[in-house]
C-alpha cells in the first residue's frame, strides 16, 4: 500500500502539480540548463511513477514486495500463464501500466520518424527556394521581406535567415543571431524536443505537456 501511495503522489506531482507551480517562475529564463534538468527530471519521475502506480495495483496485492511479485509475474509469463493468481483489478492495473509504457515508447519512435521525415522535406524545399546570397556561418538565405531566423535540426542542422532580416539588422546583429541559432545546434535542442512533441498530442490536458516545451 505504501508503494501505491508513494507512486501516486509522485506521479500527480510530476505530471500536474509541479509544472503549474514552476511555470510562472522566471528563474528558468535566466538558468536554462538548470530548467532543462528540472523539467526532464519532473517528466521522467512523473511517468515512471504513473507506471509504477499501476504495476503496484496489478502486482502489489499479493503480500510480498513489488519487486518479488514482478519477478513472479515474469516467471508465470515465461510459463505461458501470465495472469495466474490475478484478479480483475490486478489485470486492469497491469494493462494500464503496459498501455502507458507502449504509449511512451511507441509514441516517441513514431514521432521521431515523422519529425525526421518532415525535416527532410523542409531541407528539400529550402534547397529549391534558397537565395543565391551568401552569408558566413553556413547559413541558408531565403528571399522574403519578413525578418525571420530559425534553426532546422537534422543532418548537421541548418541556420536559415531571410533577406528581410539581413536588411534590418546590422552586421554585428546578424552575427549575434547566427551565433544564437548555432547554439540550438550545439545544445541539440531539436532532439530534446522530440519526446515532448511525440507525447503532447496524447496528453495535452496535462500541465507538463503544456508548459515544458
Amino acid at each position: 500500500m505504501s508503494t501505491v501511495c508513494l507512486a501516486l503522489i509522485v506521479s500527480v506531482s510530476g505530471l500536474a502539480i509541479l509544472p503549474e507551480l514552476l511555470h510562472p517562475s522566471t528563474f528558468f529564463d535566466k538558468n536554462p540548463r538548470a530548467g532543462l534538468v528540472v523539467w526532464v527530471t519532473i517528466g521522467t519521475m512523473g511517468w515512471l511513477s504513473a507506471i509504477t502506480f499501476f504495476l503496484a495495483v496489478g502486482l502489489g496485492t499479493s503480500g510480498g514486495s513489488l519487486l518479488s511479485t514482478l519477478v513472479e509475474f515474469i516467471r508465470h509469463f515465461g510459463d505461458g500463464h501470465p495472469l495466474r493468481g490475478l484478479g480483475v483489478s490486478e489485470v486492469v492495473g497491469l494493462s494500464v501500466a503496459f498501455d502507458i509504457t507502449a504509449l511512451l515508447v511507441g509514441g516517441v519512435i513514431v514521432a521521431t520518424f515523422k519529425i525526421w521525415k518532415l525535416r527532410h522535406q523542409q531541407r528539400t524545399v529550402l534547397d529549391l527556394v534558397a537565395s543565391n546570397e551568401t552569408v558566413e556561418g553556413n547559413v541558408t538565405v531565403l528571399d522574403h521581406v519578413q525578418p525571420l531566423a530559425y534553426f532546422l535540426p537534422g543532418d548537421g542542422g541548418r541556420v536559415v535567415l531571410s533577406t528581410g532580416a539581413l536588411e534590418v539588422l546590422t552586421a554585428n546583429e546578424v552575427g549575434a543571431v547566427i551565433f544564437h541559432e548555432h547554439g540550438h545546434r550545439h545544445g541539440r535542442h531539436g532532439a530534446l524536443l522530440v519526446p515532448l512533441q511525440a507525447l503532447s498530442p496524447f496528453v495535452s490536458f496535462l500541465p507538463l505537456a503544456r508548459h515544458a516545451p
